[in-house]
């Protein structure tokens, strides 16, 4: 096992005066070469508070905001990593089965990998996905439409672009990847399972587009689920509430009023994990719940 250390300087230069910015730097083990990430340390010119967390995939994400103004931005990512040796689950595999095995590993890795990169909002992003899934797996058995966009904007702001920016995504996506997947589906069925969350029944304010978006993906499972029935396809909606994930940083929740506000009124007196929602999507797509069909979960804490 060898330790390295990788140093990335990124400048930004504004033609304009830059007032108020919040910004994100990532950093992926590189998968090809089975590096861990041990340190990440950033440096980011005015002095902002960077808050370094680790998602489930091992990416170190750092977020940030700069309040005062600035025309120009540095940040050095210094990276401690270590190789991590492919362990094969049988110490007696014959070569013809490590092989095998060396091969759904590379597979395995960069279909996250390309999971990382790609946005599916057309039916050729979708196609393309489903193809890196096929070549990683070999089938499909459970489809989860996770991916998602949003935006808060009071009713006034609210533009053309973003509102297909969000539906394009969050529903149009949701619709095309279950279509694709019908084509990947073995004849014993399936589990699609639709992520929406708990804005759909219970909206806030300046959330007009993004909570319509969920309303459309609780109504789609519902609708899916009686036409897909038949082919033993199960279509189910998880409705999670506030969660401390990627986005939630982004968008600034993460040690904000608003998440004091979401802890107060769940029950359960804490934010969400990832983990939280993961373990109902496994369970989901599990058949410990092949009788659940066209039914929303909601995992919120009991949050509502």
């Amino acid at each position: 096992m060898s330790t390295y250390k990788i140093k990335h300087i990124t400048r930004y230069t504004y033609a304009s005066t830059v007032i108020d910015c919040t910004n994100q730097i990532m950093l992926y083990p590189i998968i090809d070469s089975q590096l861990e990430v041990r340190n990440h340390e950033i440096k980011i010119s005015h002095n902002p508070v960077v808050e370094v967390f680790v998602d489930y995939f091992g990416n170190h994400t750092g977020v940030f905001s700069i309040i005062k103004p600035h025309t120009e931005l540095l940040i050095e990512s210094i990276a401690e990593v270590v190789t991590r040796p492919i362990v094969l689950p049988e110490d007696n595999m014959n070569a013809a089965e490590q092989w095998q095995e060396l091969s759904r590993i590379k597979n395995d890795m960069a279909y996250m990998d390309f999971l990382k990169q790609e946005a599916f909002t057309s039916s050729a992003d979708v196609k393309k996905l489903f193809a890196a899934a096929k070549t990683a797996y070999g089938k499909l058995d459970i489809l989860v439409n996770n991916a998602g966009v949003y935006k808060f904007d009071p009713i006034e702001t609210i533009t053309e672009e973003e509102f297909h920016r969000q539906f394009n995504t969050n529903v149009l996506g949701t619709i095309l990847a279950t279509q694709e997947a019908l084509q990947h589906f073995n004849g014993e069925g399936g589990s699609v399972i639709n992520v929406s969350s708990v804005v759909s029944d219970n909206p806030m304010a300046n959330s007009v587009v993004y909570s319509a978006t969920k309303g459309a993906v609780d109504t789609i499972a519902v609708a899916l689920s009686k036409e897909l029935g038949a082919k033993n396809i199960r279509v189910n909606t998880l409705a999670p509430g506030g969660v401390d994930t990627e986005g939630a940083h982004t968008l600034g929740m993460i040690g904000s009023d608003l998440e004091k506000q979401l802890v107060a009124s769940t029950p359960l007196g804490r934010i969400g994990q990832p983990d939280d929602i993961a373990k109902v999507a496994v369970f989901l797509g599990s058949n410990d719940s092949g009788w659940i069909n066209g039914q929303k979960i909601t995992v919120s804490g009991g949050f509502r």
